[in-house]
């Protein structure tokens, strides 16, 4: 069943076909919101501190652990099948002073946010693409002059990895993913980005992994964010950036392939899996899954209500938490999805025999 839902893309998979397993010791994660083990909601939580509560603090209750969904994400729930526990947060150093106007007046704010020595570097908000961005919310009648572009994006997550680390061991399975807040500063900012674009930097951060030793990568595309609350009203223009990044993105791993290079590259397609999903549910009124019993019944209102706070009482038959995030129950489906590709592969964790 999972050829029917899932594109794989495989470059040079000889240990499938040789039939031998490959033990994986680590999980490295990069990516945004959808992979964020609270790191967000942890630099934000420095910067409300330090700015005397003028900045939002990010992915509070009732968001679960910091992560922008009701419970646990995919990279979470992934490590949970392995190891029996989620992922950790890994960020570098933070050092700023932000620079904040109220009342006419410009007031300066030191800024550090500690280390974190975890395995998952993804940052919600963060874009594919280098350096760092700025994305927090700051209380009315305040106006952010300097200092909060802190935020690494997916690139720079990967620079930062490999200052600590130097490269990659051929037991880590390194996860990556992103795209959507590519789309997200297109629509409302000034990013101008297009799928192709945005693909073609993830791409750069795959051959990036490769360079420093990354035997095997699960790369996730863009599901269809679009169908959600926050997105819908700009369903054509989301939906075509989604459908070009997904395309170009697939290309460019299939070129990958013919250069025949060490690494494994696994192109999990959360965007058809989802898309059936979703299409299950409005055909038959619902979707279930067997192995993991979840049941899906609602498409696109979300469970959470963030502007009145309100959950309704069985979130995790909807597909979206807020108007934009998955719900666990999402999550976890997903997981079940990249550990039946990696099992094809015969790649599983440390400690396992199958």
């Amino acid at each position: 069943m999972i050829r029917t839902i899932v594109f794989i893309l495989s470059i040079f998979p000889i240990f499938a076909l040789a039939g031998k397993q490959v033990n994986i010791h680590n999980i490295i994660s990069f990516g945004d919101s959808l992979s964020d083990a609270s790191n967000k909601h942890l630099i934000s939580l420095y910067m409300n501190q330090a700015s005397n509560n003028l900045i939002s603090v990010r992915a509070l209750p009732p968001n679960v652990s910091g992560r922008f969904s009701n419970g646990f994400t995919w990279v979470d729930q992934l490590h949970i099948s392995f190891w029996r526990q989620p992922s950790f947060p890994a960020l570098k150093v933070i050092n700023s002073t932000m620079v904040i106007e109220t009342a006419g007046e410009n007031h300066a704010y030191p800024l550090k946010v500690n280390s974190l020595t975890g395995n998952n570097w993804s940052v919600g908000g963060a874009m594919t693409g280098d350096g760092y961005l700025a994305d927090e919310t700051v209380a009315d009648g305040s106006t952010v002059r300097s200092g909060t572009t802190v935020l690494p994006n997916i690139g720079q997550q990967i620079s930062d990895y490999l200052a600590q680390h130097k490269k990659f061991a051929p037991t880590d399975l390194v996860l990556i993913q992103g795209g959507t807040n590519n789309l997200w500063f297109t629509l409302f900012a000034n990013q101008g980005d297009t799928g192709t674009s945005t693909a073609l930097k993830l791409v750069e951060h795959i051959k990036q992994l490769q360079r420093h030793g990354a035997k095997h990568i699960l790369v996730m595309n863009i599901p269809p964010l679009y169908l959600g609350a926050w997105l819908n009203p700009f369903y054509d223009q989301a939906k075509a950036f989604v459908d070009e990044f997904n395309q170009s993105l697939a290309k460019e791993l299939d070129h990958l392939i013919q250069l025949q290079t060490s690494a494994n590259i696994y192109l999990m397609d959360a965007d058809v899996f989802l898309t059936k999903v979703v299409k299950q549910i409005q055909t038959q009124g619902e979707f279930y899954h067997q192995p993991t019993a979840i049941r899906l019944s609602n498409v696109s209102d979300s469970a959470w209500n963030w502007v009145t706070n309100e959950v309704v009482e069985k979130p995790n038959q909807y597909i979206f938490w807020d108007g934009l995030h998955p719900t666990a129950a999402v999550h976890r489906l997903l997981a079940y999805q990249a550990e039946q590709l990696l099992e094809q592969y015969g790649i599983i964790p440390a400690g396992m025999a199958k």
